[in-house]
Order: C-alpha cells, then structure tokens, then sequence
C-alpha cells in the first residue's frame, strides 16, 4: 500500500525501530528455562496463519540458540492478529513464547537505546 500525500510524494506506512536493552537477570533466567523446556523444544518450525491475511503479512520468526549452540527457529504467520478464538489453535507453549517476546518488545521500546539514528532524525551540516 502506498500513500500520496499534498505534493504527490509517495510513502509506505512501514517502517523499523532498532534498540539496543539489556535484560533484568530474572528476566534472563525465566528466558533460560523457558527456552530449555520440553514444551518449546518440541514446537515445530512453522505454524500458518490463523486466517488469510486482509491488507499485510505479518511474519514473525524466532531463533533460540541453546546450551549446545544447535539453533531452533519458529516462525508465525499473523499470529498477532488472531483473536482469542484464534488462539486456542496453538500450543500453549507457543502463546507463552510469543507473549513474553511481544513484553520484551515493549520494554526495549520504551527503556532501550537507539542502535541507528533515523536518516531524518539526523543533523545536516548547515543545521549545526
């Protein structure tokens, strides 16, 4: 989807934050076991999306690198989207999962420090 403005200038309504957060320890270690137990170890790789997408696709992928250094990734499709009906189409493992990233993501956005500044957040030479 593109949006026209006044001047005829073309934007997308997308767009992306990076922040750097460093986590509480508890945090950390709920994480740690979390990651370490039976239930998301045994997640499959992928789970479709609830519903056809409307307007947009939302894909979310995460990877846990274990103890062992073996990778595994999940990845969701409008998981976000679903409604609670929805939702109890997934293993509770996966809902625990995908909310506790979801709170880190809120976390970071509000306590986190920027890793790049945004092209049109930056100073201009002549604006010094």
């Amino acid at each position: 989807m593109t949006i026209v403005d006044q001047t005829g200038r073309e934007y997308r309504p997308e767009h992306k934050v990076s922040v750097e957060h460093q986590l509480e320890k508890g945090d950390v270690f709920e994480l740690s076991t979390l990651f370490q137990s039976k239930a998301i170890k045994r997640l499959p790789e992928k789970f479709g999306p609830p519903h056809p997408p409307i307007d947009y696709a939302e894909n979310t992928s995460v990877q846990i690198t274990g103890p062992t250094g073996t990778p595994k990734q999940i990845s969701t499709r409008e998981f976000y989207v679903a409604s609670l009906e929805e939702r109890t189409r997934y293993p509770a493992a996966l809902i625990v999962l995908m909310e506790k990233i979801e709170a880190i993501e809120k976390e970071a956005s509000v306590k986190g420090k920027p890793t790049e500044t945004p092209p049109d957040c930056q100073l201009k030479a002549e604006d010094r």
